[in-house]
């Protein structure tokens, strides 16, 4: 729906749509995006890139979730660690 409304150029109600959108799933990717998108559309440079500065934000946070989580798990077995699995450090 906010799609089309942004083809058609109704950009406040696009924003609306979106923002409803973005209650429901706030760490949506794709919704961020096309929040950028409508505001680039709109000529509201600095609204476009504050989305995509949140995006790449929201990115960064969850692979650094990632890649701590897999630490965590390979701490707690150690049979999931290639290096311990097999108890010659070789891999």
């Amino acid at each position: 729906h906010a799609v089309a409304l942004l083809k058609a150029k109704r950009y406040d109600e696009a924003l609306a749509s979106v923002a409803k959108l973005l209650e429901k799933q706030p760490y949506k990717a794709d919704y961020r995006e096309l929040k950028a998108s409508i505001h680039r559309d709109m000529g509201d440079t600095a609204a476009a890139v504050r989305e995509l500065m949140l995006l790449s934000l929201m990115v960064t946070d969850s692979t650094a979730y990632v890649r701590d989580l897999g630490a965590a798990i390979k701490e707690l077995h150690p049979a999931s660690n290639p290096i311990v699995r097999d108890g010659t450090g070789v891999l």
